[in-house]
């Protein structure tokens, strides 16, 4: 499996590239809806760059053996937002197959939204869903800083974690300090 990894200024820089993407193209939320967990970093930088003060999270997760061969979503945490006759933006980290995206859209007008758009950092060239606005396109494995313990568990099973960390050359991107605390942990 190949990563793509990021750190914090790189998911930074790249969220700001996506909310430059939907202000440029006109369209003014009144509402952003983050999908947890991954969409919930995405959806509060975008909210804070465009300045859209009215933030909600929607919880979704797909139960499966393998990755991207999970069920239809479960609402996990529901929408807790009068969205009648607003326009909202739903906001995830990648889309991968498009399950999610499709049923928090799906979602999102169910509750009443006027207009609903939806915008990722990543979409996979398989994603049933094609965001109206992300930044790249990639078949990687997207490894966010927000999950570097999770995928180091998940690759090491069973095996040293060191060796993982060398492998994904995660101190290229967050630094020797980072990386001997993180090994620590992991042991």
């Amino acid at each position: 499996m190949e990563f793509l990894v990021l750190n914090w200024q790189r998911l930074v820089d790249l969220t700001l590239d996506l909310s430059l993407m939907v202000k440029e193209s006109g369209y003014r939320p009144d509402s952003i809806i983050a999908i947890l967990r991954g969409g919930y970093i995405v959806g509060k930088l975008v909210s804070d760059f465009l300045g859209i003060d009215d933030l909600a999270v929607l919880g979704l997760v797909s139960y499966g053996t393998k990755i991207g061969q999970g069920e239809e979503p479960v609402v996990t945490y529901p929408i807790i937002r009068d969205l009648r006759g607003k326009s909202v933006l739903v906001v995830d980290d990648v889309a991968d197959t498009g399950k999610t995206l499709a049923t928090a859209r799906d979602l999102t007008r169910f509750y009443g939204a006027r207009e609903v758009r939806v915008a990722t950092l990543y979409v996979k060239p398989w994603s049933r869903v094609k965001p109206d606005y992300y930044v790249g396109v990639t078949d990687k494995w997207v490894l966010f800083p927000w999950e570097v313990g999770e995928v180091v568990r998940n690759q090491a099973q069973g095996s040293d974690p060191e060796s993982v960390i060398r492998n994904l050359r995660l101190s290229e991107y967050f630094g020797n300090d980072f990386v001997t605390k993180l090994a620590r942990l992991l042991h």
